[in-house]
């Protein structure tokens, strides 16, 4: 199959699809590789490398991975390797907290595992601040209406996260957390909806997430427990 005579969708020039998982990657980020006199661009070194193994299989007149749902599999496993090893410890940290107390109480875990998931994430988000405000106005619905409010966000995460381990005011910190991840998954779900292939801006710039229903279902359970933090309180 010559490359050359592939449609690539209509993109701004500083944007190219991966032809392995369908990311838009941007001129700056630099892992490409050249096949028949065309240079293709990779959100990480995984994607470069299947694609290196079996070129033809990833090209397409409309860039979809044609590989086998078990290669699949481990693609996504890979790509999310980093986002399932930082809940583990999380959750971990929080077992080992409530252990340390000589007892384990289900709200309490629920709380001090939200406090770190949001002191953490904060953490990747200033690691390149400009980088996730840049990223995170693709698709929040505030960020893209009041561009200021992506440099806010990591302050909010961060703001909560003390909130939540100090343990004072917890009616107050789960209202403001159900409102901002309710707003949150909001922009998340239209841009699935769209089908928009961008990045998820959940772990900042450090690295790459695609957008897929899984940052939806870390938003809708973080408000969820929000939502049960706030009826366990009326109750």
């Amino acid at each position: 199959m010559n490359s050359s005579h592939l449609a690539q969708p209509n993109l701004p020039n500083s944007l190219h699809i991966d032809p392995v998982c369908g990311m838009e990657i941007e001129d700056s980020f630099k892992l490409t590789t050249a096949f028949q006199n065309k240079n293709y661009f990779f959100c990480s070194e995984h994607c470069r490398k299947s694609f290196l193994s079996h070129p033809t299989n990833y090209l397409d007149n409309k860039f979809h991975p044609k590989s086998s749902t078990q290669e699949q599999t481990h693609q996504g496993l890979v790509v999310y390797y980093p986002l399932i090893l930082i809940l583990i410890y999380l959750m971990g940290g929080t077992v080992l907290a409530e252990i340390e107390q000589g007892n384990l109480q289900g709200m309490r875990m629920m709380i001090h595992f939200m406090g770190g998931f949001f002191i953490v994430f904060s953490f990747f988000k200033f690691l390149n601040l400009r980088g996730f405000a840049n990223a995170y106005q693709t698709y929040d619905i505030i960020a893209k209406a009041i561009p200021i409010y992506a440099w806010i966000y990591p302050f909010i995460e961060l703001g909560l996260g003390i909130a939540y381990l100090n343990g004072s005011a917890l009616w107050n910190t789960h209202l403001a957390t159900l409102i901002v991840m309710s707003v949150s998954s909001m922009g998340v779900a239209k841009s699935l909806l769209k089908k928009n292939k961008i990045e998820c801006a959940c772990l900042g710039t450090a690295f790459k997430l695609p957008m897929t229903k899984i940052t939806l279902f870390e938003d809708l359970i973080m408000a969820g427990m929000a939502l049960m933090g706030l009826i366990s309180i009326r109750i």
